[in-house]
C-alpha cells in the first residue's frame, strides 16, 4: 500500500484517474474511503490524489497535537513528493480548512479552489453546532454497527437521508469497521477546527475558488458558505436545497457536475 513519509509519520494515499490533477482533501474522522462514489464520477475526467490525514484511516497515529497549518503542511508535503507540484484542490468540511491553509500559505499550490461546507472562523462565522459534533465522535469511536453508521447519516446528512439510504449507510458501516478511528485523534481533529482563523487572509486570496453548502447543514451552519464566498474576491457560491453537510455523500453527482464545470478550462469563475 503507497504511503509516504511526511513530517515523521507515513502518510496514506491513493492516485487514479486521468486528466488534470485533482486533491481530494476529507474532513472530521474521515478516511479517504469516504470519497465514494463521489470520486469516482470525477476519476474519467481528473487525476486524483486522495488521502489520510495523520492519524486516520491508513497513515499512522498522530504524534501529539497539530492544528490546520500541520495539515496542510502535510498535503503540501505530500503533493511535492508524490503528485505534483500545482493541482486543483477541493475540501470538505475540515478539508476545506485545510485547503484555505494550503492556499494561503504554500502559495502556488493551488490553481483552483473548490470549499465545501466549510468556514474561516468565529470571528466572523457561526461555531459548528457542539451537539452533532458529539454525535459524530460518539458514533466515529466508540459504536459499530448499522445502527451507529445511521446515526452518523442522520447528522452529516439529514434524517431523511439516513432512512432512504441504506446502500450509503452499509457502506458507512463497513469503512467504520476497517479504518476505526481514535477519539484523541477525533478530538485533536475537532480543536484545530474550532481555533482555525482564515478570513482576513481569504480577502487577499487571488485564485479562482468555488464554495459550496447545503442550506440543511446540521454540523457547519451555512451562512458559514455565504461569509467565506463573500470575503474572497471572485468566488461563486453554491447553495444545495435540502442538501446536510457531507454534500458529496448526499448528492454525489450533483457535486460531481459542479466540480467537474468549475475546473474545466474556460469554465465560469
Amino acid at each position: 500500500m503507497p504511503h509516504a513519509r511526511i513530517d515523521g509519520h507515513r502518510i496514506y494515499y491513493e492516485i487514479s484517474g486521468r486528466g488534470p490533477p485533482l486533491v481530494l482533501i476529507r474532513g472530521l474522522a474521515r478516511s479517504l474511503r469516504y470519497w465514494e462514489p463521489f470520486a469516482d464520477y470525477l476519476r474519467p475526467h481528473f487525476r486524483i490524489l486522495a488521502y489520510d490525514h495523520r492519524g486516520i484511516g491508513r497513515s499512522s497515529a498522530a504524534a501529539g497535537a497539530f492544528g490546520i497549518a500541520e495539515l496542510a503542511r502535510d498535503l503540501a508535503d505530500l503533493m511535492k513528493s508524490v503528485f505534483a507540484e500545482r493541482a486543483h484542490v477541493f475540501g470538505l468540511s475540515l478539508g476545506g480548512m485545510v485547503a484555505q491553509r494550503l492556499a494561503h500559505e504554500h502559495v502556488g499550490r493551488v490553481d483552483r479552489l473548490i470549499l465545501g461546507a466549510t468556514w474561516c472562523g468565529p470571528r466572523w462565522g457561526l461555531r459548528p453546532r457542539i451537539g452533532t459534533m458529539a454525535r459524530i465522535a460518539a458514533a466515529g469511536a466508540f459504536l459499530r454497527g448499522t445502527p451507529a453508521a445511521r446515526s452518523m447519516a442522520s447528522a452529516i446528512c439529514t434524517p431523511e437521508f439516513a432512512r432512504e439510504s441504506a446502500e450509503v449507510v452499509e457502506l458507512w458501516r463497513h469503512n467504520a469497521a476497517l479504518d476505526p478511528p481514535s477519539l484523541l485523534v477525533i478530538a485533536r481533529q475537532a480543536w484545530a477546527a474550532w481555533r482555525h482563523e482564515m478570513g482576513e487572509e481569504m480577502e487577499r486570496l487571488d485564485l479562482p475558488a468555488l464554495v459550496v453548502t447545503g442550506d440543511a447543514d446540521a454540523l457547519i451552519p451555512h451562512q458559514n458558505s455565504l461569509i467565506l464566498a463573500g470575503r474572497i474576491p471572485g468566488a461563486r457560491l453554491e447553495v444545495l436545497p435540502g442538501v446536510g453537510h457531507d454534500l458529496t455523500a448526499q448528492a454525489p453527482r450533483a457535486m460531481a457536475d459542479l466540480v467537474r464545470r468549475f475546473l474545466t478550462p474556460g469554465g465560469r469563475r
